[in-house]
Formats: structure tokens, sequence, C-alpha cells
């Protein structure tokens, strides 16, 4: 979809004419955008891609479920979630992270099954482990692991084990990707946001 200008007004900005879309900008397909934009609200391309061969001002937070690429300028007011890769001239961000997520496997009390190191995981939870390990040479070190599917599914311990969906801040300082992995990475603090239901662990239908 390309955005079209003809309903929008201007707004000079920075001795540069911008369109300004007023709300949020929700698309749930691919969309192309060939003017300076400033959306007032949030902008939501939903699991999609979005090429802007100009510059974007965006007042609030914006979620790329794919790529985006900017052509020329972009500054962010809030949080931004990129789903693919980014490619931007140049970039301004008032204050956000970048969000990862990743599986945590975990037994019946929502403990690691295989660490010693017994952190209960509760859906909502802020998890520190202040004993972060950030050398890429170990590949198993202190921190909380984390794990893509194919992990998860090679290292079921019991058909007991359930599966966690964890979040986590996309920072130098939080993540240890080792060098040798096999799917397993760990972080230093995280947030359970969910748990995969009985139907979607093959382990656990019935």
């Amino acid at each position: 979809m390309k955005l079209q200008k003809d309903n929008l007004k201007i707004e000079n900005i920075y001795g540069i004419d911008f369109y300004v879309y007023e709300g949020d900008l929700i698309c749930k397909e691919d969309i192309e955008i060939d003017f300076n934009l400033k959306v007032n609200g949030n902008m939501n391309i939903d699991g999609k891609h979005i090429q802007l061969n100009s510059s974007i001002i965006v007042t609030g937070w914006q979620k790329i479920g794919g790529s985006q690429k900017i052509g020329e300028s972009q500054k962010i007011g809030g949080s931004q979630e990129i789903g693919g890769w980014q490619e931007i001239k140049n970039n301004t961000i008032a204050s956000f992270v970048f969000l990862g997520t990743a599986f945590k496997l975990v037994d019946k009390n929502y403990q690691s099954p295989i660490q010693s190191n017994k952190l209960t995981y509760k859906i909502g939870d802020d998890i520190i482990d202040d004993n972060f390990d950030s050398d890429i040479n170990q590949d198993c070190g202190a921190g909380i692991n984390l794990a893509n599917w194919q992990w998860i599914l090679k290292n079921k311990k019991s058909n007991d084990n359930r599966i966690l969906i964890i979040q986590y801040d996309v920072t130098p300082d939080n993540i240890c990707m080792p060098k040798n992995t096999d799917g397993k990475f760990r972080v230093k603090k995280c947030k359970v946001i969910g748990e995969l239901p009985d139907n979607q662990i093959p382990w656990r239908i019935k």
C-alpha cells in the first residue's frame, strides 16, 4: 500500500515540510511512503514491512512487524520494536528499547529443569540475575538462559516441562550469545510475558 498525502495538513519542522497524520497509523499490509511524514500518535505496521523514502517523526511508539528502510531521518518519541532488519540513514529516538522474544523451558514448578540455580518464573515477573556472565566463550555461563524453538524441542526433560514466553531488552550489556551456541543464549534481565498452552506444546498434546 502506498500512503497518500492528499488529505494531510502540512507542518514545517526544522525548516522542512512534513505531512501530518493525526492519530494512530495502523496498517496490516506492506506500506511505502514517499514524502516526509509526522505521525501524531503511535505507528503499528502489523506483521509487515515499511519503506520510507524521506523522513519520519512518530510522537508515540512504533512497532514494525517486518523490516524497515528509511531513506532519510527518523525521530521516535516513545519505544520502538522492529521484527526484522532495520536500515536508517539518520536516526534519533528520544526514549526507546528494542525488545526481543524467546522461550524458556521450565518444570512443573516453573523452575529450570537443567540449571542448578533454581529461579522461579512467574508470568508478569521481572527476572534479574546479578551474576550474569557476558563471556561469549562460555557456552553455559551464569545468567537467565533462553532459547529458540528448535533448542526447546531437543532439550525437554520430561512431559511435565512447560514453555514460557520471555521478553528481554536487546542491548549489548543484557545479552550474551555464545560463539558456539546451538540455539541457547543468556540474558541478565527479562520479563515473563506468557506461557504456551498445552495444545501448542508437542509433548503435552493429548
